[in-house]
């Protein structure tokens, strides 16, 4: 009877733990006021990686005139149907970045920042 009853709950933990939230990144191409979302990255490794990035970034004031032009990319991580970070992205001529995260804060993202944060995209 403790085996049956120690099974039963061994199975019911895993089923709920199995359903646990679903968090991904999500990275798209903006374009004409829309973004077209093409990929889909669900590793938890890269996810706690984007997390880390975003976190340490240094905000600046907005240098350059952005919103004239499109961004280069966008990056959102969903956990669930809840965004915990949606940014936008400009690579810059001279291999540095800035972003653009929720309530028009930009942040510098410098050259080897840039480096990582493409790589951890999987973009060029």
């Amino acid at each position: 009877m403790k085996v049956a009853r120690f099974f039963l709950f061994f199975m019911i933990t895993l089923m709920l733990f199995g359903c646990s939230a679903k968090v991904k990144i999500m990275i798209g191409t903006p374009a004409e006021g829309k973004v077209d979302l093409h990929t889909e990255i669900a590793d938890k490794e890269k996810i706690e990686q984007l997390r880390y990035f975003f976190d340490n970034l240094e905000e600046i004031e907005e240098s350059v005139d952005l919103k004239q032009e499109e961004a280069d990319a966008y990056v959102n991580l969903q956990n669930e149907s809840i965004s915990e970070i949606s940014a936008y992205i400009w690579y810059l001529e001279d291999g540095t970045a800035i972003t653009m995260g929720p309530i028009d804060h930009y942040y510098m993202i410098g050259e080897e920042e840039t480096k990582e944060l493409k790589a951890l995209l999987g973009m060029k």
